[in-house]
């Protein structure tokens, strides 16, 4: 069994830019050529495995509808910040929508417990490492009983890079944020409210973890807010000067199985949406647990099976009572019972 990394609290996550960053690689590859580079032949998509779905999935078709498994590779690989091969601290299932003119975001916390083939039980995080983004994108599908179309995988350097590239992003910072990591690095000192940020600001901003509940989901609840404000801000017309440079970025630190006509499909129905509106965001509902020694994100997908149902065509069986509360913010649909509620998870 490959060694398994104890994961601190200091562990570079990669952050919750991927829709931005998708759409920049989307629009920056207005030559077919260009992005064959970068996108690989079209794959079968990935289903899950079980009686219920035992039909071949139809071709994946934008037109039909897409989902995209989001993954951000943390410093832990052999490149460091630029690693591809790290673990994917950060996932997040999309699906593409024209017919609801919607994107719906499904965020899957880092620490989720899971079954990763030939490793045996452990978090999700360490799926892709330990297989590849296909393998990771196995491991979700039958967690969720989603059929996944597609994944794309993304560094932690590419952050910086691309919120430089477009001169940096006004945002809001839902709290003041100080914490300093000597050893790894890390310096955060934001000021609580609406501001500009620059690359190595939000790098902070989405990195920060010391909240007061204590565990990730505050972080994920801030990235989804993030990931809100940040998406009007690539999909502007000014924003296309920075093309080159975000093509650039995206061939050194992206990698996908889209095709190039997908690509290209993607760069022309995106810019129609409003980010404020067309955007809707769920979490996997679930709890802490410490099992082995290790802490771990108990899922309950179940209890979103609703949700997971109507947009991305799954197979869970319904909960008697499922629970959906909507909370304050850029459309974002918290999934869950009391037991899953954090309160305020950006206090």
């Amino acid at each position: 069994m490959a060694r398994r990394r104890r994961h601190s609290r200091t562990t570079r996550p990669w952050l919750r830019i991927t829709l931005a960053g998708l759409v920049g690689v989307a629009i920056g590859t207005v030559g077919g050529a260009v992005a064959g580079s970068l996108a690989r032949p079209a794959p079968a998509p990935v289903a899950p495995t079980h009686a219920q779905t035992a039909a071949q999935p139809a071709e994946p078709s934008l037109s039909r509808g897409l989902t995209i498994l989001a993954m951000g590779v943390d410093a832990t690989g052999n490149d460091g910040r630029a690693s591809l091969d790290g673990n994917t601290d950060t996932m997040m299932l999309l699906r593409l929508s024209p017919a609801e003119h919607e994107i719906f975001v499904f965020s899957i916390p880092r620490d989720t417990r899971v079954a990763i083939p030939g490793h045996g039980i452990f978090k999700v995080n360490a799926a892709c490492e330990w297989g590849g983004p296909r393998s990771a994108a196995r491991v979700v599908s039958k967690l969720l009983h989603v059929s996944i179309d597609r994944y794309m995988l993304l560094s932690l350097d590419g952050l910086r890079e691309a919120i430089d590239a477009i001169g940096g992003v006004n945002v809001t910072v839902p709290k003041r944020l100080d914490y300093d990591d000597w050893t790894g690095h890390l310096h955060i000192h934001l000021r609580a409210g609406y501001q500009h940020l620059d690359g190595r600001q939000v790098e902070g901003l989405l990195r920060f973890r010391h909240d007061r509940n204590g565990t990730d989901i505050a972080r994920v609840f801030r990235q989804q807010q993030f990931l809100a404000q940040v998406a009007p801000q690539f999909f502007k017309p000014a924003a296309a000067v920075h093309l080159p440079w975000l093509w650039r970025i995206a061939s050194r630190h992206a990698r996908t199985d889209l095709t190039p006509q997908e690509i290209l499909e993607i760069a022309r129905w995106v810019p129609q949406l409003d980010p404020g509106h067309d955007f809707k965001m769920a979490m996997l509902p679930g709890d802490y647990r410490t099992i082995d020694r290790y802490c771990y994100w108990v899922a309950k997908p179940a209890r979103s099976a609703a949700f997971l149902d109507r947009h991305f065509g799954a197979t869970l069986p319904l909960p008697r009572e499922p629970a959906v509360v909507r909370r304050p913010g850029a459309s974002q649909v918290a999934l869950g019972g009391t037991n899953d509620d954090p309160g305020d998870p950006l206090k």
